[in-house]
């Protein structure tokens, strides 16, 4: 039995859930600890990407994915699909240089929409204006309502006439982290 333990949570939900039952474990609210780097550059920024879950933590139906997919393509032209998750194994060298290739992705994107954690962090972190949507998973709108809720360029949100309102008041804005 460990008699001297310390947890750290990144979204109040967790925080609370550990709180109440392991009352007497020492714990914090920490934020992720990406969110401690700026990522901003000062780049031409050209279409929106799309990066969606799809596994069994994807919270938003295909219908609506479609919905989003199409209003991309409509209002911004260039649509890239990215995906976060390595396709291959990674070597521990490359891991920084696999994260700027990602942070780029980011950068490069006028706007962004995502049902992942990271997607969020990304964007905050990169200056890009973001819609995120619901997953399965607590932690995104956890976070969200404990770091971004205030933040004016990224929004949590599935109704659609609430994203296109705010996709025409971010677009074309620089945004700093």
């Amino acid at each position: 039995q460990c008699c001297d333990l310390t947890l750290t949570a990144r979204d109040k939900i967790s925080y609370e859930l550990i709180k109440k039952y392991y009352p007497d474990i020492s714990i914090y609210l920490v934020p992720d600890v990406v969110l401690y780097l700026n990522k901003c550059r000062n780049e031409s920024r050209n279409g929106a990407m799309l990066t969606f879950r799809n596994d069994i933590e994807k919270g938003i139906s295909y219908l609506l994915q479609e919905k989003i997919e199409k209003f991309a393509f409509k209002n911004f032209g260039e649509v890239k699909k990215v995906d976060m998750l390595a396709d291959h194994r990674m070597n521990p060298k490359n891991r920084e240089r696999e994260l700027e290739v990602q942070f780029e992705h980011f950068r490069k994107s006028e706007l962004v929409f995502t049902d992942r954690l990271h997607g969020m962090i990304f964007s905050a972190i990169t200056g890009t204006p973001c819609v995120v949507l619901p997953n399965k998973s607590h932690k995104i709108k956890g976070v969200y309502d404990w770091l971004f809720e205030t933040c004016e360029y990224i929004i949590f949100s599935e109704d659609l006439e609430e994203i296109k309102m705010f996709c025409e008041a971010v677009k074309g804005r620089k945004f700093v982290y």
